[in-house]
């Protein structure tokens, strides 16, 4: 980075890129959780944790697999 850069200003692009790694390592392990041919309970049980381990929470997490949930049982997905 430029000397005349603010140490501000580097701690934010550290931040960002970090972030971008964490985006894209999700990204990836929920890629490969759908990556199979079917999507059932354990596959949610699987996204719920992934979801919960990046920091969206319990409730969060909860609210995305219950809704994916309902589709299931509904064979919309």
């Amino acid at each position: 980075m430029p000397p005349s850069e603010s140490p501000r200003k580097r701690l934010f692009g550290r931040l960002v890129a970090g972030l971008a790694r964490t985006r894209q390592g999700l990204i990836g392990q929920i890629e490969r959780l759908f990556a199979g041919d079917r999507f059932t309970a354990s596959t949610l049980e699987a996204l719920e944790e992934l979801l919960i381990g990046a920091d969206l929470g319990p409730v969060v997490a909860g609210q995305i697999i219950e809704t994916l949930g309902q589709r299931l049982g509904r064979r919309e997905l």
